[in-house]
């Protein structure tokens, strides 16, 4: 076996030196697994890397947008000022005027407090005015409510009349059913004293209203009416 592998040995290397192409071969084996771990060390490195950029790429694209968005709040900010520029400039303006117009209100005070004397005169006037008024209104007041009174105590006499009237409507019919009554009564006591040869002496007739009643209301109408009238 081992003079098989020298015999291929020599066929391949041919006339190289044995050991060179063995120090070569060892070294390329030596290089081959540097090379691989240095690979792996690189890949590790590159995953850890990868895994540092995707929070910087999310951090970046956030930044971007902030920027974007302090653009445009600068944007507006510019015209904000600008703006401010130019109501700062109207405001100018209309200060002079309002300076103008404080000067003509400060001659018109003045005027005024000249004035001052005149309207504290007639507002003591004024006063004195609505104070006899007041006396006045508390006398119109006063006789107000008397007159109410009044109107009240005439009113409880017209209801006083109105019921008495009312009761005496509603006795009536009974009154003349009475007198009617009577009246018959009365024209056949005249056909039987024409009829008959002597008058009964003891016969007596009265025409005398039968309801109780009226009476009785009628004679509380009038003490009503007769109280009030009285008054």
């Amino acid at each position: 076996m081992a003079g098989e592998i020298n015999l291929f040995r020599k066929r391949f290397f041919g006339g190289f030196n044995e050991k060179d192409v063995v120090d070569h071969i060892t070294k390329l084996t030596k290089d081959r697994n540097f090379f691989r771990t240095e690979n792996e060390a690189l890949q590790d490195q590159m995953q850890k890397l990868s895994d540092e950029v995707a929070p910087l790429r999310d951090a970046s694209a956030q930044a971007e947008a902030e920027v974007q968005r302090l653009s445009d709040e600068a944007a507006a900010l510019q015209d904000a000022w600008e703006q401010a520029e130019a109501e700062t400039q109207r405001l100018s303006g209309e200060a002079a005027t309002l300076q103008h117009a404080r000067e003509q209100a400060e001659a018109e005070v003045q005027r005024l407090s000249g004035e001052a004397a005149s309207v504290q005169y007639a507002r003591e006037r004024a006063e004195a005015e609505v104070k006899r008024l007041s006396g006045e209104v508390a006398a119109l007041k006063y006789a107000y409510e008397q007159a109410d009174v009044e109107v009240k105590r005439l009113t409880d006499g017209i209801s006083a009349l109105r019921h008495a009237h009312e009761q005496s409507e509603k006795a009536l019919p009974s009154i003349i059913k009475e007198v009617d009554a009577q009246l018959d009564k009365l024209k056949a006591l005249l056909n039987h004293e024409a009829s008959a040869p002597v008058a009964d002496a003891s016969v007596q007739f009265e025409i005398k209203p039968s309801d109780d009643a009226y009476h009785e209301e009628k004679f509380n109408a009038d003490k009503s009416t007769n109280a009030w009238w009285s008054v």
